[in-house]
């Protein structure tokens, strides 16, 4: 039986498209997919042949989903795979984030966690188009948005970062636009004529720009000043009581929705955002991986895996139950520095050498 290949490559005319194959799920990303991307990049900014890189999924559904869960919860207790895991997929990110030539993520489709990590954190030539479909729905899970992705939401006007933090929110490409998330849209169908157009040596700002269309209204513009009042504010406990005092149909929906999710994540995915405010991705990411390591221990991660992902009786058991009792000292407790075992990008180069060697 033939191997499926999971990423698939190409260089051309001085355009490397690197392709996440794994439409049936979604294309979510796993440990060995992060490798391979990592090494690829690596090589594409070294070599003097590839002026661009696109990256794009495979299929019409997704771009990325995130990363594999199921992996993660097939190896609950195993600290080394855990650190591996995280690790991989944050140098990536930060590499894509600094990395020396245009990068274009071709976000088309859902875009959801592990696959924020590997879009927005570009710096610029962000494309999504009107299949987008943008969250970042860790909290649902027993996580919190990850990849850096405090970074790009604490930088969000109007409070909307907090606010797609705390509820999953899903945004449309016009959204995702007005939040700073993306730089342009251009049609789905327009998209190999894109490339076309790169493979034939236009300019990539050029090119993009002759392709985008007007995405229409941001339904997000419409909301700001609701979401700015309830989620611009001091404190996760603040965000309930400014929300309370709206009194409608979005902010009670918005109430039984954040209530919904996990308390311990919610409580920390608060802080994030906010501590997240004066960092640099960098900063941000050695934050995600002290924090995802320190919830690997605890149980709600695998307790939301099951509910959502596994049994899907959507009926999680979280602990603590509520907003209200989550221990706020075992929150800061998280955000302390791992000991000898701290994320560092010095770790790129032993990567790459261990990859080579095998």
């Amino acid at each position: 039986m033939t191997k499926h290949v999971e990423i698939l490559e190409s260089v051309k005319y001085g355009v490397a498209i690197l392709t996440l194959n794994r439409p049936a799920n979604l294309n979510a990303i796993n440990m060995a997919m992060f490798h391979e991307i990592w090494q690829l990049l690596t090589d594409w900014a070294d070599d003097p042949s590839v002026n661009c890189v696109v990256v794009r999924g495979a299929g019409s559904k997704s771009f990325c989903a995130g990363g594999d869960v199921l992996a993660v919860v097939e190896n609950r207790g195993d600290k080394a795979f855990m650190h591996e895991v995280y690790r991989c997929e944050y140098v990536v990110d930060q590499l894509i984030h600094r990395y020396p030539k245009p990068f274009i993520p071709l976000m088309d489709g859902i875009v959801m966690g592990g696959g924020a990590g590997i879009s927005v954190h570009a710096q610029e030539r962000r494309v999504v188009t009107e299949r987008t479909i943008f969250a970042m729905p860790e909290t649902a899970l027993g996580l919190f948005p990850d990849v850096g992705a405090s970074h790009f939401l604490s930088r969000a006007p109007n409070a909307i970062g907090m606010y797609m933090g705390l509820t999953g929110t899903r945004l449309n490409a016009a959204d995702t636009i007005f939040s700073g998330i993306a730089d342009h849209c251009v049609p789905s169908n327009s998209l190999e004529n894109l490339i076309d157009a790169l493979h034939s040596g236009e300019d990539p700002d050029r090119a993009i720009k002759r392709f985008e269309v007007d995405p229409g209204p941001a339904n997000l513009k419409v909301e700001a000043p609701a979401i700015e009042r309830c989620f611009g504010v001091e404190s996760l406990h603040d965000v309930i009581a400014q929300l309370e005092e709206e009194d409608g149909d979005w902010s009670r929906n918005t109430i039984d929705l954040i209530r919904s999710m996990c308390p311990f994540s919610q409580a920390l995915t608060f802080k994030n955002i906010q501590y997240a405010a004066g960092c640099s991705l960098e900063e941000c990411l050695i934050t995600d991986f002290r924090l995802a390591l320190r919830l690997m221990d605890r149980d709600d991660y695998f307790e939301g895996a099951r509910a959502i992902l596994i049994d899907k009786d959507r009926r999680p058991y979280w602990n603590p139950k509520t907003i209200e009792t989550v221990n706020l000292k075992q929150i800061d407790d998280c955000f302390a520095p791992l000991d000898n075992e701290d994320l560092s990008f010095d770790w790129l180069h032993g990567l790459r050498q261990w990859w080579i060697t095998l």
